[in-house]
Formats: structure tokens, sequence, C-alpha cells
């Protein structure tokens, strides 16, 4: 369990000094990992978002109705899986809770008209993937009943017997119902191969199955669909998805979750959140996020959520979306993270702080491993050698970092210098606001791409830019000078004649070295 402390309260507000984004915005103390552990207090603690709202109604109206359904939850690393199967497992299993505030009066009707229920969750995290699917769910909802192994009966080879006697022995402790919850269902499909495999895999299409006409809720976490999961034919992924409903969490659920609980607005806040907005479009002029989104996301960009979106192979256990606003905001002495809560109210958090916190992730990927240990190290080296101002430097290298996060994502295309610098949002003018774009493009993309390394202008008007791993001339004509070089015989004084003949020929002796003598 991974808990991020909550932001003091600051002090009050210094006379004509603007706003920093914690005089707006207290950054909440939250657990930045939830486990299916089951602790109470997560349906206490749950966010309805409508991507919540509508996964509850789904589950609860299959729940109340006694008709039976079988879901895949799928949603990436830190989507808020894990919570939401606590917060069910929790409201279905246990006495009549209360519910939290915020619930419509549909929501409260369904969960109202629950009738007790047996909740076997299983984080399959904490069980080794040798482990026999079916054997480990039965042998859990016994236990859940009261019967510890040793004193459970037998399974048998009839799988539909030995489920239907789990149901009538549940309902003969007056809970007529049966929820399971499978946490990390993919990890561990993930895990196997062969026929342990699709052992598993018929079990999940036998238990979807099995649930319709029953009053039989089963709802299994998924972090991508199960064609991604499993390594198996069409057909065997065809039973399982015709008996599988599928509930998403997508990133408007994490816009959502921004607000109501990770990053909450603090009294008055709201009037400077517009000012920001105001001054923001003013001094990029054609940035059109509404106030509405922009309000929802603040003091994150959006970009930077929707950026997010794409890199999903980026998140892990530890790192996901919620652990990168989280530890942006508060800030990692350790990690060398600065808090950005310290900073104007202005300034957002922009999609190029993605690169630095998920950089290890990135150089683990084989797809993207040259992006982290070759294009932006060469730029860390380069940008003192093309650029003189220090904020031209700075400016340069989080536009190199931002290309290669598009060049990562599935999702993006090259951007223009407009849209690059609505994702950065540094104003370099506060007399033209249209020079900040003019000026971007002109003293930063222009020379980035001038230097034939890596980062590329194409088509236009108006250019697009992009980061191209082949595109690396000026490291390439490096490597063939050393190479030049170290062919010259010691004490040659000799000038390598062409530059050019020097960054373009293939490598083997050049004319100058072999005519060199001692």
């Amino acid at each position: 369990m991974t808990s991020l402390a909550g932001s003091k309260t600051p002090g009050l507000q210094r006379p004509g000094r603007e706003p920093a984004i914690a005089d707006l915005v207290e950054v909440t103390a939250v657990e930045t990992v939830v486990r299916l552990d089951g602790r109470p207090g997560r349906l206490s603690e749950l966010v309805l978002t409508g991507d919540v709202v509508a996964a509850l109604s789904a589950v609860l109206g299959a729940a109340r109705q006694g008709r039976g359904e079988a879901f895949f939850l799928v949603g990436h690393f830190g989507s808020g899986k894990s919570h939401l199967l606590a917060a069910l497992a929790e409201l279905v299993g246990g006495p009549s809770p209360e519910l939290p505030a915020g619930w419509d009066l549909p929501l409260r009707e369904a969960a109202g008209a629950l009738g007790p229920a047996l909740a076997v969750a299983i984080p399959l995290v904490e069980h080794r993937a040798g482990a026999v699917l079916e054997d480990l769910v039965l042998s859990k909802a016994w236990e859940a009943l009261g019967r510890p192994v040793g004193q459970q009966p037998p399974g048998g080879t009839d799988r539909r017997a030995a489920w239907d006697t789990l149901l009538s022995a549940a309902a003969g402790t007056g809970r007529g119902t049966l929820v399971v919850a499978l946490d990390e269902l993919s990890e561990f499909l993930r895990a196997k191969q062969g026929p342990a495999l699709i052992e598993d895999l018929r079990f999940l299409q036998f238990l979807g199955e099995w649930a319709t006409g029953r009053p039989v809720v089963v709802v299994a976490a998924l972090q991508e669909s199960i064609e991604e999961v499993a390594n198996v034919s069409q057909r065997e992924l065809t039973r399982i998805r015709d008996r599988y409903r599928t509930l998403a969490l997508s990133m408007r659920h994490v816009e959502d979750l921004v607000r109501g609980r990770l990053l909450r607005l603090r009294p008055g806040a709201e009037t400077s959140i517009k000012q920001a907005h105001r001054r923001l479009q003013a001094n990029f002029p054609g940035w059109d996020v509404p106030l509405e989104r922009f309000a929802r996301c603040y003091p994150v960009h959006p970009d930077t959520l929707a950026l997010l979106e794409g890199l999903r192979f980026l998140f892990s256990q530890q790192r996901g979306v919620v652990d990168f606003i989280c530890r942006q905001m508060r800030g990692d002495v350790a990690g060398g993270i600065p808090p950005w809560q310290e900073r104007g109210y202005l300034d957002l958090l922009t999609p190029d702080r993605v690169f630095d916190h998920f950089r290890a992730r990135l150089q683990e990927r084989s797809e993207t491993r040259r992006l982290a240990e070759a294009v932006v190290p060469y730029w860390e080296r380069a940008v003192e050698d093309v650029f003189e101002a220090p904020q031209d430097r700075a400016l340069a290298l989080r536009a190199a970092k931002l290309l290669c996060l598009l060049a990562a994502s599935p999702l993006e295309r090259p951007r223009t210098a407009g849209e690059l610098a609505h994702m950065l949002l540094a104003p370099l003018s506060t007399l033209d606001a249209e020079a900040n774009v003019a000026y971007f493009e002109q003293a930063v993309l222009q020379p980035l791409a001038a230097r034939g390394a890596y980062v590329v202008a194409r088509g236009g008007p108006p250019l697009i830019y992009a980061v191209e791993l082949e595109a690396n001339a000026a490291e390439a004509a490096l490597a063939r000078m050393s190479q030049a070089r170290a062919e010259l015989a010691p004490g040659d004084r000799r000038v390598v004649r062409s530059l050019i003949d020097a960054g373009s020929s293939p490598p083997s002796l050049s004319p100058t070295a072999a005519s060199a003598g001692p």
C-alpha cells in the first residue's frame, strides 16, 4: 500500500503576490495504490465519476434482478479498478452500509434493493501463476462461507454441479446472491501459457455462462482487453467475449478523479482558476480548451491526461496516473522531483513532465528504448552548443522530451509549432501574444530540426515537427569524423579534406588515411 500525505494548508496569500497553485488546490492524502484487501472504508472513498456510476449501475442491476451476468472491468494501472472492486465487495458483502453523499436516486435504489449476498473478492496478484484459477476461486468462495481448506467438499469433475453446490450452500446461509470479484486477472493470465492458460480460459468461459440466469455476478479486472492478454485462437477468445460485458474506466474518469479526490479546490479558488484560463488564452491565441475542462483538470494540463491515454503501456502497479499526479504535485526529494504545487498558478503540469517520471519504463521497453537512451541524452548534451540563452535551452529540452512522448504513443501524430506551444504553454513575450508561437518555432523548433539529430520538420505550411530515430545525421557525422581521426597515423597533422565525405562515406578506410605514412 502506497500513500502520499496531503499538503498543509498554506498561509494567507500575501497582498500583491500572484497565488501559487497550493493557494488554490489541496493535494489530498490518498493511497496511490489501492489493494483488494478487505480494508473497510473503500466505499466512502469512492468517487462517483461517470464511468464508475455506469459500472455500478450495470453490476447492481444484474445482482438486484437475479438474472446474473459477467463483466470485464477494463482500465489501465492506476485507473481505480481495485478501488471499485473493493467498494463493490464492501457494498454487497457486509451489513447494509450507509451510502456516501453524491449517490443519485437510481443508484441508491439499486443498492437498497440488494438482498444479502456472498462477496468473494480475490486479489490474484497474491497467488502464484501456477495456481489453477478454478480451484483457487472455488476454494476462496467456500472460505467466504466459513469453510476453510480441509472442510470443503471435493470439486469433482462436474464443475457445474460443484458450483451449484456452492450457490445452494450460500442460499442456505441466507445469502442468495453470489458476487465474485477478480482483481489483476490480466497479470495472472499473462504469466501462463499452453494447456494451463487454455484451462483457465475455459473456466472463465464456464463462469460467465454459468452466471447467466442465476443470482451470480462476476466482475474481473484487466489492464487491457482479453485479446491483448491471452495469446490463443480467436475462437477461444470469441467464446469468452460473448459471455462478458465490458465496463471501461477511461481517461475521462481520471479527469473526474483529479477534481473529485486527488486535487480539491480551496474555498474561493474558482475565481483565480477562471482568471488563469483567461490569461493563458490571451497569451496563446488559438488555445481552445473550454473553461469547464480546464477547471476539471486544473492544475494538470488537459493534454497531459490525453497523452497518458496513449502511453498506458508505461504504467505499472506502483506507477500509474494517480502516482504521477500526486508525486509531481507534492514533490519527491528522493526522486529529485520539486513540488509543482509551489509554482505560480499559471504553471500547469504539462505533458513533457511525463517523460522524466516514466523514463525508466521507457528504457525498459524495446520499442521506446532509443527515445530514452539516444534522443533525449543527445539533446541533454547538445542544447548548450545549439542555444545561447538558458531559457531557450530549457524550452528546447522540454520540446525534445514532448516530441519523444508523441513518437512513443500509438495514438498521437506529429504536431505544428502552434500545437506544441499550446502543450508546453511557455510564455516568451508578455507584450505580443502572437510572438509566443512565432518565437518558439523560430528560436527553438527550427534549430532543433536544423541540427539533423532526430528532430525533423516536414510538410507545410505549417510545418509539422516530429522525432524520427533514423534522422540522426549529426550523430552519424560525429561517428564518421571520429573514425577518420582514428585512422590517421600518429603525428599526422593533415586536415580531413571534407566534412561531408567524413559524414556520409561508409565506415571504411578513408583515402586520406590510406595514403598517410607513419
